[in-house]
This record gives structure tokens, C-alpha cells and sequence, in this order.
């Protein structure tokens, strides 16, 4: 190993470690919205409250990560803010290109079932907003068709003049 390839060696191994670190974190943000979810179905708001703080601890050490990553990609390209993938598309054939390439993909693999997963919450959570808003009858939507006396269709259940302060 030549001087020079020396440094390269040792960047790119540790790129690997950084890549293999956000794939942990992802693969505990994956858990965390488990147990959110669970504790959102449960209507635990205690462990919900954990859980969130848990998420923003991954996220802070996320970011630190996302940094150390593309400062390493920097150094390896001689190119600020260089995508990982263009670092890849310059590696030599070998055993160094496949594993970073593997963990490329695991971690945008992790991580796009993560943001998938917190849309399919998030429009939970949102749904099950708009039932609470309608059930205790605070400005939320209720879609539901009821006829009054006359025999109309409105869509939504009368106001109270008295609940809505006009006495």
C-alpha cells in the first residue's frame, strides 16, 4: 500500500463504519415508531412522550452521522457535497466498492420504509384527529350524511345555539 492510498483505505473504512452506524440508528427509528404506534393505540401517553423523546435523540445522533458522511465523501472526491453514489460510481471494482455499495442500499432501504412508515402514522394520527374533533363535536369534518326534520340532507349534526355562546 502506497502512501497515498494509505489515507484513502482509512477514510473509506470509516465510511463504512459511519454507514453501518445509520443503518443501527435507522433500524431503531423503525422500533421507536413501532412502539409509538403501539403507545398511540393504546392511548399510553406516558410511553408515547418516551418514545418521542427516544426518536429525537436518534435524530440528533443521525445528524451528527449525516455530517461525519458527507464530510468523509468530501475528503474521498476532493468535491464538496458530493452524493455518496457519485463517490461509488468512482471506486475501483473490489471489495471496499461492495460493501460500501451493499450498505448504500441497505440504508436507503431502512430509511424509505421509515418515511413510508411515518406517512402511514401520520395520516393515522391525523384520521383519528378528525374522529376525536367530531365525536366531541369541536370544528372537526364529520362526513357522515344525516337528513334533519325537514327531510335534508346536511352533513353535519346541528349546533347548539347555546354550546356555540349564542343566548
Amino acid at each position: 500500500m502506497t502512501e497515498q492510498t494509505a489515507p484513502r483505505e482509512g477514510a473509506l473504512a470509516e465510511l463504512i463504519a459511519v454507514l453501518e452506524a445509520e443503518a443501527r440508528i435507522g433500524e431503531e427509528l423503525l422500533q421507536n415508531l413501532r412502539a409509538r404506534k403501539e403507545a398511540i393505540l393504546a392511548w399510553d401517553s406516558s410511553a408515547l412522550l418516551a418514545r418521542v423523546d427516544e426518536k429525537e435523540t436518534l435524530l440528533g445522533r443521525i445528524a451528527g452521522l449525516e455530517n461525519q458522511r458527507e464530510g468523509l465523501v468530501a475528503r474521498l472526491t476532493a468535491r464538496p457535497r458530493e452524493p455518496l453514489r457519485g463517490l461509488l460510481a468512482g471506486l475501483p471494482p473490489g471489495p471496499r466498492a461492495s460493501a460500501l455499495e451493499d450498505l448504500h442500499r441497505r440504508v436507503r432501504t431502512i430509511y424509505s420504509r421509515l418515511r413510508a412508515q411515518e406517512r402511514t402514522l401520520a395520516a393515522t394520527l391525523e384520521d383519528m384527529l378528525g374522529h376525536l374533533r367530531g365525536a366531541l363535536g369541536r370544528g372537526g369534518t364529520n362526513t357522515a350524511l344525516l337528513y334533519g326534520a325537514s327531510g335534508t340532507v346536511s352533513s353535519a349534526p346541528p349546533r347548539s345555539g347555546i354550546l356555540e355562546g349564542k343566548v
